[in-house]
């Protein structure tokens, strides 16, 4: 085994673990941004009366908006952390073209750099070994 695929599956577990870390996170982050939505009436009634004076007109509903947005984005982001995680994992178990490229795509969504990383360097590595195998020989073609 190469030192490049064994530096890319270290950074594909370790950047799997943290997407998984990231992903539980931003599952509470949803959980905030539906509490900012839900609660929007009581925070803007507890709101000084001279930052009430300075937000424009309908701020209760600028809040339960920035709650709702801050919600569905989480929730990109969970989902997208999740399969990154999975498949760096997955990837450290495997290796395969397919799965890399899948890593890349979805390390990318999720703005996880080590799985990232470790799949650029597995396809790397998966170049490398494929060039380093001996090819067959061609049968010459009979005219």
């Amino acid at each position: 085994m190469s030192v490049l695929r064994k530096i890319g599956r270290i950074l594909l577990l370790i950047g799997g673990i943290f997407a998984l870390l990231s992903a539980v996170s931003s599952f509470f982050m949803i959980v905030l941004g539906g509490v900012l939505a839900v609660a929007a009436p009581a925070i803007y009634s507890n709101l000084p009366a001279e930052i009430q004076a300075k937000l424009p007109e309908g701020g209760q509903s600028i809040l339960v908006i920035i709650g709702v947005v801050i919600a569905v984005l989480s929730l990109f982001f969970a989902v997208f952390s999740l399969v990154c995680g999975i498949l760096g994992i997955k990837g450290f178990k495997q290796h395969d073209k397919k799965l890399y490229i899948e890593n890349i795509v979805f390390s990318v969504l999720a703005l996880e750099l080590l799985p990232l990383v470790g799949a650029i360097l597995g396809l790397i590595a998966l170049a490398k070994e494929k060039k380093a195998m001996p090819q067959p020989e061609e049968a010459p073609k009979a005219e």
